[in-house]
């Protein structure tokens, strides 16, 4: 058709599986119908407004303009394509105001905005939907899916993209990445709420920007994670994949996960101590790094009950810059696992280390100088082939009420280079206790004491201790 279509009201146009190509404007009249069904092909070279019914089916839509729905319309798609690909236009969005529906297939805007109006209805149960710019749907009811996935493919680098989705609206699958050869700015510009998965593509960067982001299932970073605002919220309902080219600018905010962390090879990942990442739940976590430099800032462990357990398995470093806090529920590492703390690491609940006779777990100082281990009241500590290297002047501090398990008391532990005039080991809580196979070593640091004991109540026995401070004075 060389110039202008138009299927008018009360009329429906079967396009049979061939090839449409309309080089004026289409016009789909309210009360108006096409269907391509499995094999037809439309291309229109101008703008189109879709005010009645296109079912897509399995066919294509190439629209060589800008495309809007309005409230009268109905587009339906199970299993084909309809792409916008107008050239970039800021501030003019595309837009749903009407009947949205995709089972399968592709929805794009190529280049430009998508903005979900208050007059839209979706029934998205699968498919893709694909935005070259920004995306918002802000009404209340306008945006539920079901399933499918929300795809943010930025394709220009003349903005920052915002990306906005609330009053009850949300994503199943988002998302966000480039096919440019340079790092894209996303920002969210509202809370979010993902039902699925989260994933940040290579040279695409989303600050969260003040706002709270829940994943109800797993986040998978490619790129560069921003959260500088102490008002971030990232909360993961399962696990947080780092991966190789992925990197974060994250001094401030809160991380709350349930599931499982990697710090994968080749990661450049390291927070910052105003960032608090909170293992929480009902479930078990893992922490799994082996990359050489990730880092964590503050870390907690605060499970819904004592029971639950945040393990790092063999052959891990995990390094926290600023202070590490079990508040509930268990931290447990396993031997050549080596656990980095910058400044405190307080036992409110239970931490367990254990090392085995060729393969100690360790416990160390993140940077240079000293860092504090405290048990405090209610806490406990168990232990076994563990080396406690550079703890300040308390040493491993057992407070009263604090306890040491039976079984796991500290045997076979290595105690070293405590600070000078401290003491490597503290234990004033009221125990009576048996410790084995204890090493003492001063180091370079002398410290002044192997033991101290200031509390009365209780009793230790040290049976074959060694090292080069070990035994009595």
């Amino acid at each position: 058709v060389s110039g202008d279509m138009t299927v008018s009201n009360g009329n429906t146009f079967h396009l049979q599986n061939e090839k449409l190509i309309v080089d004026g404007s289409l016009f789909i009249e309210n009360g108006g119908e096409m269907d391509l069904n499995s094999l037809g092909e439309l291309i229109n070279n101008s703008d189109f407004v879709l005010n009645g019914e296109l079912d897509v089916g399995e066919g294509d839509v190439l629209i060589h303009g800008e495309f809007d729905l309005a409230a009268t319309g109905t587009l339906t798609i199970d299993g084909g394509s309809f792409v916008s690909d107008a050239e970039y236009s800021h501030g003019n969005d595309e837009e749903l105001h009407g009947a949205f529906s995709i089972s399968d297939g592709l929805f794009e805007v190529t280049r430009n905005d998508l903005t979900v109006k208050s007059t839209c209805t979706d029934n998205i149960t699968g498919g893709t939907i694909r935005v070259g710019g920004s995306f918002s749907a802000n009404h209340p009811g306008t945006f539920e899916p079901s399933g499918g996935l929300v795809e943010i493919k930025s394709m220009n680098s003349n903005y920052n993209k915002p990306i906005s989705c609330y009053n009850g609206n949300y994503f199943n699958d988002l998302k966000i990445h480039t096919p440019l050869l340079i790092t894209i700015q996303n920002h969210f510009y509202s809370d979010i709420i993902i039902q699925n998965d989260f994933e940040l593509g290579y040279r695409s960067s989303i600050d969260v920007d003040g706002y709270e982001v829940t994943v109800y299932n797993n986040v998978t970073l490619f790129g560069e994670l921003k959260m500088i605002d102490s008002e971030d919220v990232l909360n993961i309902g399962n696990d947080i994949i780092w991966n190789s080219t992925a990197s974060s600018n994250i001094t401030d905010g809160t991380i709350n996960i349930s599931g499982d962390w990697y710090f994968n090879e080749w990661t450049d990942a390291q927070l910052g101590t105003g960032n608090t990442v909170n293992f929480v739940g009902s479930e078990n976590s893992n922490i799994f790094c082996i990359d050489d430099n990730a880092c964590f800032g503050t870390l907690v462990m605060d499970k819904d009950t004592a029971a639950e357990m945040v393990e790092v398995d063999s052959n891990n470093t995990i390094r926290a810059a600023g202070d590490l806090n079990v508040n509930q529920g268990m931290l447990k590492i396993h031997n050549q696992s080596t656990l980095e703390i910058g400044n405190e690491f307080n036992i409110y609940s239970s931490f367990y280390t254990q090392g085995t006779s060729s393969n100690n777990a360790e416990i160390t100082k993140y940077g240079t100088g000293f860092f504090d281990i405290n048990v405090e009241t209610g806490g406990l500590i168990g232990g076994l082939y563990t080396t406690f290297d550079k703890v300040g002047s308390a040493g491993v501090n057992i407070k009263p009420g604090a306890n040491l398990d039976s079984y796991y008391s500290l045997n076979n532990c290595t105690f070293q280079n405590g600070e000078t005039g401290g003491s490597l080991l503290t234990i004033d809580n009221s125990q009576t206790v048996t410790i084995d196979g204890a090493e003492f070593n001063a180091g370079s640091r002398e410290a002044a004491y192997n033991v101290t004991k200031n509390a009365e109540a209780g009793e230790v026995l040290f049976t074959n201790t060694g090292g080069t401070f070990g035994g009595p004075d």
